[in-house]
């Protein structure tokens, strides 16, 4: 009995370890309000069309290289993306506006799961956190990272590299890692004006989990 009450408690411990955001080192006020501003930085203001070549891993062992095309507003949070082939044909069209709306789904695209994963993808990847900072500091590597609790999102972790990279790390309510993405720039200077990734890799994290690697082929301004 003595054994079996240890075990649980191992496995206790275990679930909690899991379960914990990393931990922070926090800045004084002057350096947190720089760090705040340097993460929000990292996002474009406007409206943008983007052009990516896209290696998918999907559940099922589906999977490819597929073309996206993705429009978004910054200032209305909308968003239009279409998936296709190589060759054009479209396997998948969306728009959100508050709502989500699906124009087209084609297999393995077709499933609601999907499509309300890929409109929070695209919103983690291009719209600043909506909610507000509640730490700033350095991660146990020394890394700055801004950790912001977000509606609908929970935690949304901002980490700076110091090589034209960034990540930005989405937590649920549970703590429990949902979302890994990784960012880079050709820009020289990425936090001093927004820059446009080149290099996307997201990761979903679980059971039904996924991996996009995206490359951009093209980004258009819509807007002056």
């Amino acid at each position: 009995m003595k054994n079996s009450g240890l075990l649980i408690l191992g496995a206790f411990v275990v679930i909690i370890s899991c379960t914990s955001l990393p931990r922070t080192t926090p800045l004084d006020a002057v350096r947190s309000a720089e760090l705040h501003n340097k993460c929000c930085s990292l996002f474009l203001d406007g409206e943008w069309q983007f052009v990516h070549s896209i290696d998918a891993s999907l559940p099922g062992g589906n999977g490819g290289v597929i073309l996206g095309v993705t429009i978004i507003s910054v200032p209305h949070q909308t968003i239009k993306c279409v998936i296709m082939t190589i060759e054009g044909f479209v396997l998948f069209e969306a728009e959100y506006d508050q709502t989500l709306s699906v124009t087209r789904s084609v297999s393995p695209f077709d499933s609601k799961a999907f499509a309300k994963a890929l409109i929070k993808d695209i919103q983690l990847i291009f719209f600043r956190p909506g909610g507000k900072m509640i730490e700033s500091g350095t991660l146990d590597n020394g890394l700055p990272v801004c950790r912001y609790e977000t509606p609908g999102q929970g935690i949304v972790d901002i980490i700076l590299h110091n090589d034209n990279t960034w990540e930005i790390q989405q937590f649920s309510s549970g703590f429990r890692l949902n979302r890994s993405v990784k960012l880079s720039s050709l820009q020289k200077a990425p936090y001093h004006q927004p820059p446009i990734p080149d290099h996307i890799k997201i990761e979903a994290h679980g059971l039904l989990g996924y991996t996009l690697i995206m490359n951009l082929v093209e980004a258009i301004p819509l807007t002056q």
